[in-house]
């Protein structure tokens, strides 16, 4: 049985500077370790430039919670940017696939709970870089 969790943020940042940090190869290093690939090289499997950014889970990527004993599979992880007046709306989706166990509640708990606290650092981030107008960031 497949789950989604959303989450979204406005970011006070242009959706340019937003694009520019989440395509970068060394932002899936640092800010999404749960993707993990064979190769050196963590490519996304689905792109629309300015858009969407999204990693699947197949023969070349394997994504997962590092809590082993959770047993959480996580089928996608989807961002997209949209530009609204001045700011920008940043959701981030995952879709997973727990097991239907006694453990189920608490996978979704620390899904939920992550990709929060993953998007709330995001936002400060590139609010910061913004604000500094240096985009020198950690994931670039």
């Amino acid at each position: 049985m497949s789950k989604t969790y959303r989450t979204e943020t406005t970011v006070l940042a242009n959706t340019k500077t937003v694009w520019d940090t989440i395509s970068q190869e060394l932002f899936v290093k640092n800010f999404l370790p749960e993707i993990k690939s064979p190769s050196s090289k963590v490519m996304p499997s689905y792109v629309i430039p300015g858009k969407l950014i999204s990693w699947n889970s197949s023969h070349r990527l394997a994504m997962g919670l590092s809590r082993k004993d959770l047993n959480a599979h996580i089928d996608a992880i989807d961002i997209t940017v949209k530009s609204i007046d001045n700011i920008t709306l940043v959701t981030l989706e995952v879709s997973f696939n727990p097991e239907l166990n006694k453990q189920y509640f608490l996978v979704h708990k620390a899904i939920r709970t992550l990709f929060d606290k993953k998007l709330a650092i995001l936002k400060d981030d590139l609010e910061q870089a913004m604000s500094s107008e240096s985009l020198e960031m950690v994931y670039v």
